[in-house]
């Protein structure tokens, strides 16, 4: 029985300590879980969803470098961006609240859509699977640049 855990171990402690990462997939029963509310109780934090459910409840977007949220909620507007790209947030109820960056990812919030004027305190990361809150000028920018590997632009 020992032998068993020990070899069972290793494989718990990478599950359970799950994040946001590239290639990571939901839990086998998520699609259920989701069905049934998972995302939306607030019985369970925003960590376990993540570890279980990260893609399906919106906490893992599937994105090659960031995305901005608006709210406070799982059920927010998520604006994904592919490295590099100047993208337009489109306006929406409430202020940003947070960012979600890839590993050495950072992302450049603007207040002008053309993407030349930053917000004050951006860039925002880098990043490491996890989120970023937003607050200040960074909550109402209209536009974002995401980069990866080095240099925010």
């Amino acid at each position: 029985m020992l032998t068993r855990f020990a070899l069972l171990a290793p494989l718990l402690i990478v599950f359970v300590n799950g994040q946001c990462t590239t290639g990571r997939t939901d839990h086998f029963r998520c699609s259920i879980w989701v069905a049934t509310g998972f995302c939306n109780q607030t019985f369970y934090s925003d960590a376990q969803k993540q570890q279980y459910c990260g893609t399906a409840c919106a906490l893992c977007p599937t994105t090659t470098c960031g995305a901005v949220y608006r709210g406070t909620t799982v059920t927010v507007q998520n604006v994904q961006a592919a490295a590099d790209a100047v993208v337009a947030i489109p306006a929406g109820t409430g202020p940003l609240t947070r960012v979600f960056l890839l590993p050495t990812c950072s992302m450049a919030l603007f207040t002008d859509a053309a993407g030349t004027t930053a917000a004050v305190g951006s860039p925002v990361g880098p990043g490491t699977g996890t989120f970023i809150t937003l607050t200040g000028a960074t909550t109402t920018a209209v536009s974002m640049r995401c980069t990866c590997g080095g240099a925010g632009k």
